[in-house]
């Protein structure tokens, strides 16, 4: 997990999956192998996160990755009930 902060203190982005996804679960478990489209996706998500990072610096509060206060504000708030129930089961 990973929250962008900026220089001010302000959260930018809450804390969030940082460019990973869940893709481990398709590993099978005898001869621990995972896919080798699923490693490649897993790169492409690794590669799309750094490049918003790298755009953040950049750009700053400019950059197409900061959130507003009201949706990171959102964000980290976290899932609804239904959300959690579903997630759980």
């Amino acid at each position: 997990m990973v929250a962008w902060i900026d220089e001010n203190g302000r959260v930018v982005r809450p804390a969030e999956p940082a460019g990973v996804s869940d893709g481990i679960r398709s590993m099978d478990p005898k001869a621990f192998q995972i896919p080798k489209e699923v490693i490649e996706e897993g790169k492409r998500l690794r590669k799309t996160y750094v490049d918003a990072i790298r755009d953040w610096v950049v750009k700053g509060e400019r950059s197409e990755f900061v959130l507003s206060t009201e949706e990171a504000r959102r964000r980290a708030s976290g899932p609804d009930d239904a959300a959690t129930f579903f997630r759980l089961k």
